[in-house]
């Protein structure tokens, strides 16, 4: 248990260094966390979210890659693009954005509409339903080198002589920048903010990561990017203040090659 800066750094003076970091931050929309205060002033939680943009910059090799989750916020509209902004500051660059589904209504074949995902309502007559979160992909490097892999997310041609047109062997196109990846609605956590496991795994696959490379989470609440490491056979090392929500992040199926504290 403890706070990602302080434990970076004390990390960073032995060598440590990730290959992606996958994490979603609190918003500053005075959710109720366990031990964390989401209601900062603008400046401060703009400041702490510099401070944590430079720290990974300190943690980063040429080819390590950030996942940054967030979501819209109603209360202060520009605040996502901002925190962005600290992270462009601190020298990341934004490589892409990823429109994170979480539910929709959607045509059938039949002309019919159905629902699929995890709704969750807004209480208010104003906002309508969050049902997309974003994913912005951010790398240090300025040369263009760091790469994706498409066709490890890819998809089948809907209709394979398109493959053939694309010049395609592989018959698969790319999965593109939305991502429909539902929560297990029948999990219950104490925390009230989670993503789910495909998503994390989604941004390590896309990433081209092998085995045994290094995944970190600065906010691993109940821990999904923990789990997703240990299902790719990767080394996690998390952080989370609160030590209800590391005990519970200790109960998914995780190994040796996983540390949260």
């Amino acid at each position: 248990m403890g706070d990602a800066e302080t434990g970076l750094h004390e990390k960073l003076q032995g060598g440590y260094r990730f290959d992606s970091a996958v994490f979603s931050p609190p918003y500053n929309m005075d959710v109720e966390y366990d031990v964390y205060d989401d209601a900062k002033t603008r400046e401060d939680y703009l400041y702490s979210s510099f401070v944590m943009a430079q720290m990974l910059a300190h943690c980063a090799h040429e080819k390590s890659v950030i996942w940054l989750q967030m979501g819209p916020n109603h209360v202060d509209f520009a605040l996502p693009y901002d925190v962005l902004k600290q992270y462009k500051d601190a020298g990341w660059r934004l490589y892409n954005q990823i429109a994170w589904i979480k539910s929709g209504t959607f045509p059938q074949k039949d002309g019919s509409e159905a629902s699929f995902g995890h709704y969750r309502p807004m209480n208010s007559n104003i906002y309508l339903h969050r049902a997309w979160e974003w994913v912005f992909m951010l790398a240090l490097d300025a040369k263009n080198t760091v790469t994706v892999d498409k066709l490890a997310l890819g998809v089948p041609y809907a209709d394979q002589s398109n493959a053939k047109r694309w010049e395609n062997e592989a018959g698969m196109r790319c999965r593109g920048n939305v991502w429909f990846c539902k929560h297990a609605t029948t999990q219950k956590s104490a925390h009230p903010c989670t993503f789910p496991v495909e998503l994390v795994e989604n941004c390590l696959k896309l990433q081209g990561l092998k085995p045994g490379s290094a995944v970190l989470d600065p906010y691993c609440g109940t821990g999904a990017t923990a789990e997703a490491a240990h299902k790719l056979g990767m080394n996690f090392l998390g952080y989370d203040l609160s030590a209800d929500y590391i005990k519970e992040a200790t109960k998914r199926p995780l190994g040796d090659e996983v540390y949260v504290r």
